[in-house]
């Protein structure tokens, strides 16, 4: 099996520390290619289109590196990956600029495993973010961002994103570039350095079977826990479009489709059947209805036959009329032909005077054509003399404005040639002098000069600021004890401090309820103690006396929720001596007594009237009611018996004595008994202990001192320091721009005089061009007035022209008015010949008249037989086959329509007198049957189709499911070997369910040898054991992956070190094996001897705000060397 099948391992060299070995066999080969941060060299940093070096050549930036980096892995790694190791649609190259974090950076993958590292915040995962977004898909597969301008860089207008994928065989590769404005959604696309768009990306992604949207393909950060979460049929779904065949997928699709439809048809089919079998048993209730139906019928039936009989007597009627019309017709032409015959000698000649007229009207047109034609001919001579007229104007307007340019010619010819007179008084000077080498040094010294003081006034504001965020943690540390100190001075605070002199568990519990009282429904109060208070000292003895000790330091609730919520952390956190209360209904105030009564039984006062305090927490303390009397004095025997006769049951507190009337129904009597009144021991103003209050004091004076320590000792030097290295910096800047601005003056000077010789040549060659032009005018003007005499000779030309035609004009128009007199004559001629033969004409016209209304007439009857022909026909065939055609012959020979329509009103009022019980039964019972055939066809259209998806189904599911099963199986047994090699169990399988829908993968797994196989999903397993679970099962569809490349980001999170290292020695065989696709795995944490295969390909990113200026320092690669060297001569 391919999942069992393990790749031969090279072996690693032996080397000094296993942590380094990987990296030292390339020190003397850097690889760097990119940064997020680059420093500007010539004014400007802007290479987003500069040309891409070689995928595989060793590569030197030549920017600084400033806050960030790339390491594009080993080079003897990157050496042996040739572009022909590449799968179609691998990614050979990455390159973003103000992408997220990255300025400009440029990766270079690998064709088998890509493993990118480096700190948190470095980048890693906005690599991911390129590679989703580069090729088309949406931000809401990163589970980031949701709007494209999120991606670009801070401070930055736009971003680009360009990657290069492996072409197919022959095929050179294709390289995508994206550009993202932070506003707005004008993003542009370029495939292979064209404009494109971003449908044809997609095409492009599917054709090479790149899925960003598949989890099992592309598994982002904020992504990882959706892949547990997956239910099990999108997990089917993810894992067919990962790793099956097309004809696989296509064949579930269809599967679904088919089911889906099969059950729609069954419901149906199963809701038409029901309604047929009560439609049939209402049917046969009407059977009683059917007698006087078939009576109804079979009076209809002769209805239906005398109407029919109407037709054929009235088509026999029709076709007789027909018949005598026709020869009516057929007589009116004759006459017209005899007619025709007598008159036509006499019409002869009127006939040959109007053929003579139409041909003299017939000369007159083509004469006025002629006439036309010469009219036109005339005009367009008189258009031509016209534009020479122009054209002669424009050579003379011409002439004028040469001559007057030649003024200002010899103008510029007095310009240049003081000009020149000036250059060689210039020339004549002596030369300025300019060193350019001093003004270099000078400028040097002034800048390594500010340069110096800028990295120690850089050093003194990062200690500056480590300073500043010491004071700050110190001020808000001492904020937070002047606020203790505060509470513990107030009268809550000092009550507060008093709870631990009773209960330690009562005091942290309350500290817990109030740092937590957003968790609960309703707000939680605390002890009496410390959320009531006496309105009048002098009962405080009385009251405490009448209220339990344990009352005192309760906790109150107001929802059984909250109360539950709290029993529960009570126990978790072991304060079992801490009491609460549940209080959920109202506080009655209303005492037992009248005001009046209780001044009549000796009393001042009610017990709940004293305490001040929240409702919910009075209810606690008197059970919700408001029936405890006070009083400062004792009370008589007469007001003991005036109370007992009020109150049976009452508790109250008179002078020094708490007394309690009990009463018992079953003896009719009370009993009452007394206690002395108690010194008061939580409602006092006793002294509380101030330990704490001091301890809290020292500790504010102790932050004081060190702030003034470090204030003189180390902060207002490094003020002072740094104020008078912004002065010498503020004028080393000065000095630099006035020796730089006195090095460009001279500079400039020197580069004038220089040019002094080049500008005489300019001027003397732009001298000697206008002498020259001179000669030109005079050529000019020359060919200006030849070109005038031509035009003016063949306008006097045309002159002659014109007069000829306009005599052709006038012998034309003479021929069209000789014609027209003729015309005149000939048609005066006709007129007389044709009023001499009206009479015949009229005669002639009402034979015609007449014979044009007889074949009309027989037309429209001839249409009538016809249309009743065809309804006769129609009847003909429907009576041959009833065999009642002699019927409808006989009615047609021996009746007339008015007997056969009398008949038939009869016969319809006989229908009228056949009633039946049901009014709406005919109506009932013919709907019901035509519902009736209609449910029948369609039960059994319906029949027919569920028996042709069956078919389908059957067929389809023979060959998908087995296909499914051994793609699962593969999956299944690649992934419990994956297991097996970290000592645990996993399979995998498929749940089938009737209903393809609800196919699913299940995956089951075992880490611990004393429990089963456990289905693997969000709650059974933990982090660590779901992220194994994970990469393990994306690890067995590599030999089945369709996809060219696959990304999975920080999926080791959680994982302990020995599952880690052995998930990651699994992956580096699988994914370093010959004809596998691309991976990549993106991790912030990297342990030490992990497995190395010559096949991968490591990515190091490195990142902070003391990243060095020149990036070769930045090189991995020496830094290892160097470090090697170091261990060797140790």
């Amino acid at each position: 099996m391919p999942g069992r099948t393990m790749p031969t391992r090279r072996r690693r060299p032996v080397v000094e520390d296993e942590e380094e070995g990987d990296a030292v066999r390339s020190a003397k080969r850097p690889s760097l290619s990119g940064s997020v941060k680059r420093a500007r060299l010539n004014g400007s940093d802007d290479e987003a289109d500069s040309p891409t070096p070689d995928a595989n050549s060793p590569r030197e930036s030549p920017e600084a590196f400033g806050s960030h980096a790339v390491q594009n892995g080993d080079a003897e790694a990157g050496n042996d990956h040739r572009a022909g190791e590449f799968q179609p649609g691998a990614i050979v190259r990455v390159k973003v600029t103000n992408f997220i974090t990255y300025e400009k950076a440029e990766f270079f993958p690998g064709p088998n495993l890509n493993m990118v590292i480096g700190p948190n915040g470095t980048g890693k995962s906005s690599l991911v973010c390129a590679i989703c977004i580069g090729l088309g898909w949406a931000p809401s597969h990163l589970g980031r961002a949701t709007q494209l301008g999120e991606f670009v860089r801070h401070g930055m207008k736009e971003a680009f994103v360009e990657i290069e994928l492996q072409g197919g065989p022959d095929e050179e590769n294709h390289i995508i570039k994206l550009r993202i404005p932070r506003e707005g959604n004008g993003k542009r696309w370029w495939l292979n350095n064209r404009e494109s768009n971003h449908n044809t990306i997609k095409a492009l992604m599917a054709r090479f079977n790149i899925q960003i949207d598949n989890l099992c393909q592309f598994l982002p950060q904020d992504k990882v826990s959706e892949f547990a979460a997956l239910t099990k049929v999108e997990l089917l779904n993810q894992t067919l479009r990962a790793a099956a065949p097309q004809q696989i997928i296509d064949w579930h699709d269809a599967l679904k489709e088919l089911r889906q439809e099969q059950k729609k048809l069954q419901v149906k089919n199963e809701q038409d059947r029901e309604l047929l079998a009560n439609l049939e048993t209402r049917q046969q209730n009407l059977q009683h209805e059917v007698d006087k139906l078939n009576q109804r019928k079979a009076i209809q039936e002769k209805i239906e036959k005398l109407q029919k009989a109407i037709i054929f007597i009235e088509y026999s009627t029709a076709k007789s009329k027909y018949t005598e019309l026709k020869q009516k017709s057929k007589h009116a032409k004759e006459n017209l032909r005899r007619l025709e015959s007598q008159v036509e000698p006499l019409l002869q000649s009127v006939n040959e005077k109007q053929e003579y007229r139409d041909k003299i009207e017939a000369v007159i047109k083509e004469r006025k054509k002629g006439l036309l034609l010469a009219e036109r001919a005339a005009d367009h001579l008189s258009t031509q003399t016209e534009e020479l007229g122009r054209t002669i104007a424009e050579y003379e307007q011409e002439i004028k404005a040469v001559k007057q340019s030649d003024a200002a010619r010899k103008q510029r010819v007095q310009k240049h040639q003081a000009k020149i007179r000036e250059l060689d008084i210039a020339m004549a000077k002596p030369k300025p002098d300019f060193d350019a080498k001093k003004w270099n040094d000078i400028l040097r010294k002034i800048n390594t000069k500010k340069k110096e003081v800028v990295r120690e006034l850089n050093e003194l504001n990062a200690k500056h600021n480590e300073l500043i965020v010491l004071a700050k943690g110190l001020r808000e540390e001492q904020a937070n004890l002047k606020t203790e100190l505060g509470e513990l001075e107030s009268q809550a605070g000092r009550q507060a401090s008093r709870i631990g002199t009773f209960s330690p568990d009562v005091q942290k519990a309350w500290e817990w309820v109030q740092a937590n009282q957003g968790e609960f429904e309703k707000e939680v109060y605390g002890p009496p103690l410390v959320t009531c208070s006496v309105k009048d000292d002098r009962y405080v003895d009385h009251l405490e006396t009448l209220i339990s000790n344990n009352s005192f330091l309760t906790i109150t609730t107001q929802t059984r929720n909250d109360n539950h919520k709290l029993m529960k952390k009570l126990k978790e956190m072991r304060w079992d001596g801490v009491r609460y209360y549940c209080v959920t209904g109202q506080l009655n105030r209303t005492p037992m007594w009248s005001a009046e009564q209780l001044r009549e039984n000796g009393f001042e006062t009610w017990a709940m009237d004293l305490v001040d305090g929240p409702d919910a927490v009075l209810n606690m303390l008197f059970n919700g009611y408001n029936r405890h009397p006070m009083s400062l004095q004792d009370v008589s025997e007469e007001q003991l018996d005036k109370i007992g006769r009020c109150s049976k049951s009452v508790s109250f507190v008179a002078g020094n004595t708490f007394y309690t009337t009990t009463y018992r129904s079953e003896y009719d009597q009370s009993s009452t008994s007394t206690k002395n009144i108690l010194s008061a021991k939580f409602w006092t103003d006793a002294p509380v202990d101030t330990s704490a209050q001091q301890e809290v004091q020292a500790k504010i004076e102790a932050i004081n001192a060190k702030i003034a320590h470090l204030k003189d000792t180390t902060v207002t030097p490094i003020v002072t320091r740094k104020e008078e290295l912004k002065d010498e910096k503020d004028k080393l800047v000065t000095e630099a721009e006035q020796k730089s601005k006195k090095k460009d003056d001279e500079q400039r000077a020197e580069g004038e005089y220089n040019a002094l010789g080049s500008k005489r040549e300019r001027e003397n060659s732009a001298l000697q061009d206008a002498l020259n032009d001179g000669d030109d005018v005079i050529r000019q003007i020359k060919d200006l007035e030849l070109k005038w005499d031509d035009d003016v000779l063949k306008k006097a030309q045309l002159g002659f022209q014109h007069k000829e035609a306009v005599s052709k004009i006038r012998d034309h128009h003479e021929l069209v008015l000789e014609a027209e007199v003729m015309f005149i004559e000939a048609h005066s001629d006709f007129e007389v010949l044709k009023e001499k033969n009206r009479e015949n004409m009229e005669r002639l016209g009402r034979e015609k008249e007449v014979t044009k209304q007889a074949h009309e007439e027989s037309i429209i009857q001839k249409e009538k037989a016809t249309k009743l022909l065809k309804l006769v026909e129609n009847m003909m065939r429907d009576a041959n086959e009833q065999g009642t055609s002699d019927y409808y012959s006989e009615m047609a020979n021996t009746k007339t329509v008015e007997d056969v329509q009398n008949e038939l009103a009869a016969e319809e009022a006989k229908l009228q007198l056949t009633h039946v019980g049901n009014p709406n039964a005919i109506q009932d019972f013919e709907r019901r049957q035509e519902t009736l055939e209609k449910l029948r066809t369609d039960v059994a259209a319906t029949d027919h189709q569920l028996n042709r998806i069956d078919r389908k189904i059957t067929t389809i599911r023979e060959k998908w499911e087995p296909g499914l099963d051994s793609v699962v199986a593969e999956i299944s047994e690649a992934f419990s070997y994956n297991f097996e090699r970290i000592g645990c169990q996993g399979e995998v399988g498929v749940l089938k369910d009737e209903d393809f829908n609800n196919w699913a993968i299940e995956i089951k797994v075992k880490f611990r040898s004393n429990e089963p196989l456990q289905i693997l999903d969000a709650q059974r397993q933990s982090g660590g054991e779901r992220s194994v679970s994970t990469i393990f099962y994306l690890m067995a569809l590599q030999s089945l992956a369709k996809s060219p490349f696959r990304v999975v980001d920080e999926i080791n999170q959680g994982m302990d070190p020995r599952n880690e290292r052995k998930v990651h020695e699994r992956m580096v065989e699988i994914a370093c094996q010959e004809h596998t696709s691309q991976y990549f795995l993106i991790t912030p944490k990297l342990l030490t001897g992990l497995k190395y295969d010559r096949r991968m390909k490591i990515l190091c990113i490195a990142s902070g705000e003391y990243m060095p200026e020149d990036y070769k320092r930045l090189d991995l690669d020496t830094v290892i060397a160097n470090r090697r060297a170091a261990i060797a001569a140790a």
